[in-house]
């Protein structure tokens, strides 16, 4: 990886957002089931630590090319968790990637690309995978 001079002072905050609620198609309420539990429980952590270290090795990657910068896992909505982490740190600019769903996948999952450029209030570059 190569960064450009211009930006050799550029802060960079990687942020990484898991969404571990309780999937709605499982018919389960919130709370969930004894037996669900565990099986939820244990999914979400491994989630949670390959997020972290999506997010921690790829702010490494972008210290070794110079730059500032920090990694920061949530939990939640992305788009939401995204828009937060861009407000509480004064971002100039989101980068988003975006998977690319089309049709029915799009309308039930939504796009985060799209709900982070729509209610962002700074600049938003959304990059295709």
């Amino acid at each position: 990886l190569r960064v450009n001079p211009i930006f050799a002072a550029t802060n960079v905050r990687v942020v990484s957002v898991t969404d571990a609620a309780i999937p709605w198609w499982t018919g389960f309420p919130e709370g969930g089931s004894p037996e669900l539990m565990p099986m939820y429980l244990e999914t979400a952590s491994a989630s949670r630590t390959q997020d972290e270290e999506l997010a921690s090795g790829m702010a490494a990657e972008l210290r070794n090319a110079g730059l500032m910068a920090d990694a920061d896992r949530r939990d939640g909505d992305a788009a939401t968790e995204i828009l937060a982490a861009a407000y509480a740190y004064e971002a100039d600019l989101i980068v988003v990637g975006m998977r690319g769903r089309t049709g029915l996948n799009r309308l039930v999952l939504g796009s985060v690309a799209r709900n982070v450029l729509q209610h962002a209030t700074c600049s938003v570059l959304v990059v295709r995978e």
